[in-house]
């Protein structure tokens, strides 16, 4: 077998441990990937990612920093890394980090999304209803998206705006079988009709 073949069978089998949600198995192999071949980012992207969902921000972190230092036009490392800055609080950073993304690739609709999240935690609204609504233009039938412009929207008193995205959001989440969401999104229309 040549190195590129090892290197993929440690990172896919590091995949499937992840899918089985055996973490420490997957963080070994994307680990033994890494040293196999260093230079192919998918190995130190996967790692991070994983370390992300363990709520390891920053080993998360630095394995997308260094994806990023060896592949400076990756969007979703810079997207990826920034979830963890905002998991840490580090709320500038996040935006930071997702508008890069959003500078390497204007079509990113979850990178607007999650920095929509950001600008909500700094109480920039308007910024974050904006990053929402491009978010809108580029994945139209993602209801937890029109469910937070209907938050910040309610938050600065645009209460018709506010209930039509909440209404959006409803049909979407009914469409989608998420009932639990769609009784969450009901009641918040309920409350601004009375």
């Amino acid at each position: 077998l040549d190195p590129y073949q090892i290197y993929t069978c440690y990172n896919e089998r590091g995949v499937a441990y992840s899918h089985l949600k055996d973490y420490q198995k997957a963080l070994a192999d994307f680990t033994t990937a890494i040293k196999i071949d260093p230079s192919d980012p998918n190995a130190c992207h996967n790692r991070g990612s994983l370390h992300s969902v363990m709520g390891n921000y920053q080993e998360a972190i630095a394995d997308f920093t260094t994806v990023i230092k060896s592949h400076p036009k990756d969007a979703d490392a810079y997207n990826n890394r920034g979830i963890c800055l905002y998991e840490m609080k580090d709320f500038y950073g996040a935006i930071a980090d997702f508008t890069e993304a959003i500078k390497i690739n204007p079509d990113y609709a979850d990178a607007y999304n999650n920095r929509g999240i950001s600008n909500y935690e700094i109480a920039d609204y308007q910024q974050a209803i904006d990053d929402y609504t491009e978010a809108i233009k580029l994945e139209p039938k993602d209801a937890k998206t029109y469910y937070n412009r209907g938050i910040l929207r309610y938050f600065t008193k645009k209460y018709q705006e506010a209930i039509d995205d909440f209404e959006k959001a409803a049909v979407l989440y009914q469409q989608q079988g998420k009932t639990e969401d769609y009784q969450e999104v009901m009641k918040m229309i309920r409350k601004l009709n009375k």
